[in-house]
């Protein structure tokens, strides 16, 4: 057995190598590739604010929620491996992915590969905790990591951009961001300001 879990209702789930397994009720019911588990091998669980359970198996991330099918998420969603240790969803929201190549954070369908302070993915990440202070507490192969995590912030249009659908993106030698979009113009932004230039 490598994760056990307990949702909001109560029932327990059971992550091994040979399978997810639900007790509820006094009842255990098990699910493998079989009967639509896209992979045998459970490392990590763990349940969403909406309810959704997040588990981490040997092929990638599986989505689960209420009665629905098995969902699986890979590289091709922006997963640094498909070998999945453990999963965390910390109290902003962000869903936090360790894997056999590195630490990933989960945003809108998508996985975005967290770096160290010198650019460069993680080592293989064993386990993820959250503190009540918020610093998350990544065990990896090259130790143990506090994590502050930077909030993500979204320009928009809320925030004086001219369009929201962007297309490119580019940062100039002064550390300024030239940012084109879909009929709105190129927007500059600085430290102090954004700027929109029109053609």
């Amino acid at each position: 057995v490598y994760a056990i879990y307990e949702e909001q209702t109560g029932s327990i789930w059971i992550g091994s190598a040979a399978g997810l397994n639900c007790l509820s009720g006094g009842r255990l019911e098990s699910f493998t590739k079989d009967n639509g588990l896209p992979n045998n091998s459970i490392r990590g669980i763990t349940q969403d604010r909406g309810g959704r359970l997040w588990i981490g198996s040997d092929d990638g991330m599986i989505w689960h929620h209420l009665g629905t099918a098995f969902q699986a998420y890979n590289r091709q969603y922006g997963l640094s491996d498909n070998s999945v240790t453990s999963v965390c969803e910390d109290r902003e929201g962000n869903l936090w992915v360790g894997t056999y190549s590195g630490l990933n954070r989960f945003r809108d369908g998508w996985f975005f590969p967290e770096l160290n302070n010198e650019g460069f993915p993680y080592d293989k990440v064993n386990a993820i905790f959250e503190d009540r202070d918020g610093n998350l507490w990544i065990a990896s192969n090259e130790g143990l990591i506090q994590l502050t995590p930077k909030r993500f912030l979204p320009y928009d249009i809320r925030r004086g951009f001219s369009h929201n659908n962007t297309v490119s993106v580019l940062e100039d030698r002064g550390g300024n961001l030239w940012v084109g979009t879909w009929g709105g113009g190129l927007n500059e932004i600085t430290e102090e300001s954004i700027v929109v230039y029109y053609a």
